[in-house]
């Protein structure tokens, strides 16, 4: 069973009421397309025993389309047998992610160019 407190549906930019019922694979769908893949290797190697924590920076696509950087840290604990139980975790919404920013020149380009 997975639950998320109030922060994550908050840097995710959506209520709870639209996903109730929280996944991995609803998380992953709002990770960037770039970083997916390895922030995907990051939670597999957690949860299968490679790793007993991590701590991973990638970006969100939120549903307004604004990109955020996060910083996640997250510990496994483990049953007696030595099966995941429990995967603890904080998601940090570190603000706009860098590359989604539009530079001052590429924003002075376009007014120009709608002037001409």
């Amino acid at each position: 069973e997975i639950s998320w407190s109030d922060n994550i549906y908050a840097i995710l930019g959506i209520s709870r009421h639209m996903l109730p019922h929280p996944t991995l694979g609803a998380f992953l769908e709002f990770v960037h397309p770039d970083d997916s893949a390895a922030t995907m290797a990051t939670v597999s190697a957690s949860l299968s025993g490679v790793r007993s924590s991590h701590e991973q920076r990638f970006r969100i696509i939120r549903p307004d389309g604004e990109v955020r950087d996060i910083l996640s840290r997250a510990i496994l604990t483990r049953d007696e047998a030595g099966r995941p139980l429990r995967l603890d975790g904080i998601d940090v919404d570190l603000g706009p992610a860098p590359s989604s920013a539009p530079s001052t020149f590429s924003a002075a380009k376009a007014l120009h160019d709608s002037e001409e």
